[in-house]
């Protein structure tokens, strides 16, 4: 059947698994991305190691790793209490409809709960309609009010992003 480990990215063979479905959820039409070569994933390793409120948690089927959600740990400043925030919930092509994003989704709300969280977050792509069904059945929804999930992409050669924290505006504070 199907079980939840701990992925350990310290190990070489959870370092190929994750990567491997990293980068199948990367080049999913869901994922609309270029893979991640050999040094960005040693890179993004060494990131995540350093990241005391990242996990991540395989799904395996029939001794095959075939899913993974990865999480990260903050804190509600309104609830004054910790939450998780979904960041990935991925399921290889050949494992889905098997019921494991279900498990994924439902071992991170329980640990959630164990954890004393307010809430667990998740965004999703609103033509991923797969995806949203396994949300809905745990009850995740837009928020009310509904909120906007915005982003601003930063480059190098962006100046304003560079000037923005120097340390003289920094000691003017």
């Amino acid at each position: 059947m199907s079980q939840i480990i701990q992925c350990n990215l310290t190990t070489h063979s959870h370092q190929l698994a994750f990567i491997d479905l990293l980068n199948h959820y990367i080049s999913d039409d869901m994922g609309g991305g270029e893979t991640l070569s050999r040094s960005k994933a040693e890179e993004l390793y060494e990131q995540l190691n350093n990241q005391p409120n990242f996990r991540a948690f395989f799904v395996l089927y029939e001794g095959e790793v075939a899913g993974m959600i990865t999480t990260f740990k903050n804190i509600s400043t309104f609830q004054v209490r910790p939450l998780i925030n979904i960041h990935d919930v991925i399921v290889k092509k050949n494992y889905r409809n098997k019921g494991l994003g279900h498990k994924l989704v439902g071992y991170v709300l329980d640990l959630a709960r164990n954890e004393n969280c307010c809430r667990v977050n998740l965004e999703v792509r609103e033509d991923n309609h797969q995806a949203m069904e396994v949300y809905r059945d745990f009850d995740f929804g837009p928020t009310n009010p509904r909120m906007v999930f915005w982003e601003r992409i930063l480059d190098e050669s962006d100046e304003r992003v560079k000037s923005a924290a120097t340390e003289e505006d920094l000691s003017n504070d």
